[in-house]
């Protein structure tokens, strides 16, 4: 309850906060303690370090998980706050203040982090203590980020995203896919950019946001399969928060597996495991590993796997050839559910599979008999 107050009341404040500064009313109520204050000869004016303090601790409580764009959101506002005043004749531009307001918003992003997690500073996404996570690392991927959206979707396709992104911060999220989480005790929902991960892999540039799969439909393609699970492993590549691996472990696979390659995801796939009660766990070994989809040496065993739009076709093309060289010529049956198929063809061009199942949103590949 009160993430969901401290965002509202954050938004709030920010349409309070430009309204107040680009309105020809006299909004704004004069301190003279504070207005005429100064620290290191810049003016404090209009208590701007409390306000805008106030601001990121409320965003930051709201939304502790986005720590990245929550920081952009304390740096953009003030700059684009001074920047539209140019355009308010009572008004005036000042890059000092815009600096005083990026400071308090920072400020109040590193008191939210300390109130919610209690003071434990390697509770920061890029305080890990497999290897220390900076910054600067997490804001030249989202850039990059940015740069490929842009440029593989156009800049529509791009806007569209983006105010979905937006959205999805401020609280609109449809609720459908909660139910999976609520009944199964577990937290798979949300959307994860790649740029606000903790991944050190050289194939960032090939992989894609989280996003939790639809457990309906495993289960349905899982259903589909002509097959005794307990001659199989199921194994999803690209696991994330690891809702297929939970999905799977209802059915008596031999073993559930899920390699993911960001740190955090891996982390929260594993405590979602352990969250599993006796009656929603049939399958024999489950876990969630970390490691990368490009480099997973697949086990000469009858498999089913699992993918979710995981990655671009570079890394696709080399899990391709992975299995083409544990399956190609051997004995062992392969199944491949592709979920969100964005590279099918490279699936129809490969010589040793062939489609078993098409559907709106996914396919089934099998190992040619």
């Amino acid at each position: 309850m009160l993430p969901k107050i401290a965002g509202w009341a954050g938004w709030a404040a920010i349409a309070f906060v430009v309204f107040a500064t680009l309105s020809p009313l006299k909004l704004r109520p004069r301190i003279p303690a504070i207005d005429d204050a100064e620290f290191l000869g810049i003016a404090i004016g209009d208590g701007q370090i409390l306000g805008f303090a106030l601001l990121g601790m409320l965003f930051l409580i709201a939304y502790p998980r986005h720590i990245v764009l929550i920081a952009l959101i304390a740096v953009a506002t003030p700059v684009l706050l001074e920047l539209s005043q140019l355009f308010v004749q009572s008004r005036h531009a000042r890059i000092s203040d815009a600096v005083v307001k990026v400071g308090g918003g920072i400020g109040g992003i590193a008191i939210g982090w300390l109130v919610t997690n209690r003071g434990r500073v390697n509770s920061l996404p890029f305080s890990r203590n497999h290897e220390p996570k900076l910054l600067l690392q997490s804001m030249r991927q989202l850039f990059g980020a940015v740069q490929r959206k842009k440029r593989n979707d156009g800049i529509l396709s791009f806007l569209q995203r983006l105010i979905a992104l937006i959205k999805k911060s401020a609280g609109w999220r449809p609720d459908e896919r909660s139910a999976f989480d609520h009944e199964a005790g577990v937290e798979t929902d949300g959307v994860e950019p790649l740029w606000a991960l903790d991944v050190e892999s050289e194939n960032i540039e090939h992989g894609v946001r989280y996003q939790p799969s639809d457990a309906s439909e495993v289960s349905r393609d899982l259903d589909a399969l002509p097959i005794q699970f307990e001659q199989f492993d199921f194994i999803d590549l690209g696991a994330g928060k690891g809702r297929a691996l939970i999905v799977a472990a209802g059915y008596p696979f031999r073993r559930v597996i899920g390699i993911e390659f960001s740190w955090r995801l891996q982390e929260i796939a594993a405590a979602n495991i352990a969250r599993l009660s006796p009656e929603g766990r049939r399958c024999g070994e489950i876990a969630c590993v970390f490691g990368d989809a490009a480099d997973y040496e697949f086990a000469a065993r009858d498999t089913v796997l699992f993918l979710y739009n995981p990655f671009d076709d570079f890394v696709m093309k080399k899990v391709i050839r992975n299995l083409q060289a544990t399956f190609a010529q051997s004995e062992y049956r392969l199944y491949i559910i592709y979920h969100n198929p964005k590279f099918p063809e490279l699936f129809d061009d490969a010589v040793f599979l062939q489609s078993f199942s098409r559907r709106s949103g996914g396919a089934i590949y099998a190992m040619k008999q």
